[in-house]
């Protein structure tokens, strides 16, 4: 089976047609959630990129997985979907520029092709493996991770509008495969990340009127926060970019279709994490659960093209069962948590506490968190939040002795 994984950095599910009428700018997401399930009540795992793709990969839960702020890169005993469907004979490809997803984390073994902001060479994933074998190396490789990421995130400021790489390498891969059998694509475009830069005509299209540099909001994990009369810029330019970003997923469907192979694909559109624009007067993604950070677009096009909407809770961890299951090796979730709801796991802003002190005065401690269909739950009362918890549950799905010791998660 030809497989194929978009998601869509950052992309908020009220911005884009399928999820909110009043959205005229995603045409090509509309075009493809008219041949596809669409889940209302998708919920990530996390609130941000590296362990909510993990979640994905691996099929686990951040406190299963442990990659976290605290431990920014993938354990090697951990597998990934990627060297799943690679041992199963799978051509597996990875194009992206997002800064967390690259070899020195560990979240893209598996592949045999990378196009990504550091490409694989033996040489690299033999020391970075290395670098797990004692408690110094580990705490080293998470510094250098850290330095690579954020070095990472200032050369893609420039390059943000600049799709055309990307797209190149994803139309070469197809064409390249297109008479396989068995691939495994994976696509993470990143256009909807801060810092906004869309191309000129978009900013016009949503009448924006400064450049992000011209504002002096920041997301708070950048040390900033928000100003309440840059809002309604910041919003424009967020729009511009979903734009933009809808333009550069209509090319990559665009070229299914022009090598014959659509029909035959099963293609899975989906956001990590969504952005707050000023909810609870916050910026960013890292330090909330709100549910437009949480609660995210999932789309998945079968080849047999049904279409049907999904109200049921959905984790973005299934994702990773659903591709197995459809590749031929039949797994059973056994790390599904709680029956009829959907848990993920926000952290403790350690990577950057030094920058956010001062303006962090509504972060909270790590925590679990648990979607149902009408509302987020988070632990903040712990005693409070169990009896929330279990007022919604059957007495035998979850204990309280066992979301104790997630509400312990340090």
């Amino acid at each position: 089976m030809k497989i194929v994984l978009i998601a869509l950095d950052s992309l908020r599910k009220d911005r884009v047609s399928p999820y909110n009428k009043s959205i005229d700018f995603t045409s090509n997401l509309e075009e493809l959630s008219d041949q596809s399930i669409v889940y209302n009540n998708a919920i990530a795992q996390s609130c941000w990129s590296l362990p909510s793709h993990v979640s994905v990969l691996t099929g686990k839960y951040p406190w299963q997985h442990r990659s976290t702020q605290k431990k920014p890169f993938v354990d090697d005993d951990i597998k990934l979907i990627s060297e799943e469907l690679r041992d199963k004979g799978y051509i597996t490809s990875a194009v992206h520029n997002n800064t967390w997803l690259i070899p020195i984390t560990g979240a893209m073994r598996g592949f045999d092709e990378l196009h990504t902001l550091q490409n694989q060479t033996k040489y690299l994933k033999n020391a970075w493996s290395r670098l797990q074998s004692s408690k110094l190396l580990r705490m080293l490789r998470k510094k250098l991770i850290l330095f690579q990421s954020k070095m990472n995130l200032k050369k893609t400021i420039g390059e943000e509008t600049d799709f055309s790489n990307q797209l190149d390498k994803t139309k070469n891969f197809l064409e390249k495969n297109k008479n396989t059998d068995d691939f495994f694509l994976y696509v993470n475009l990143v256009s909807c990340h801060y810092p906004y830069n869309p191309p000129e005509k978009y900013k016009e299209k949503h009448n924006v009127k400064k450049d992000i540099n011209d504002l002096s909001s920041r997301p708070l994990e950048y040390g900033g926060e928000i100003k309440d009369q840059e809002k309604e810029e910041l919003n424009k330019l967020y729009n511009a970019e979903v734009d933009f970003l809808d333009h550069n997923l209509g090319k990559i469907i665009e070229k299914f279709k022009e090598e014959d192979i659509y029909d035959e694909s099963l293609i899975i559109v989906f956001s990590d994490h969504g952005e707050l624009l000023g909810e609870q007067n916050k910026f960013g993604h890292h330090f909330s659960t709100h549910k437009h950070l949480i609660n995210v677009p999932l789309i998945i096009k079968n080849p047999d093209n049904r279409s049907c909407r999904v109200e049921d809770v959905t984790e973005l961890r299934e994702i990773y069962y659903k591709v197995l299951n459809n590749a031929g090796i039949e797994l059973k979730d056994s790390n599904k948590f709680v029956k009829g709801a959907a848990c993920g796991m926000y952290e403790e802003p350690v990577i950057y506490d030094a920058k956010i002190s001062g303006n962090g005065k509504n972060i909270c401690n790590s925590s679990f968190y648990m979607g149902t269909k009408n509302k987020i739950y988070r632990s903040e009362n712990q005693l409070e939040f169990i009896d929330k918890i279990h007022s919604k549950l059957a007495p035998d799905q979850i204990s309280s002795s066992e979301l104790l010791n997630l509400l312990k998660i340090r």
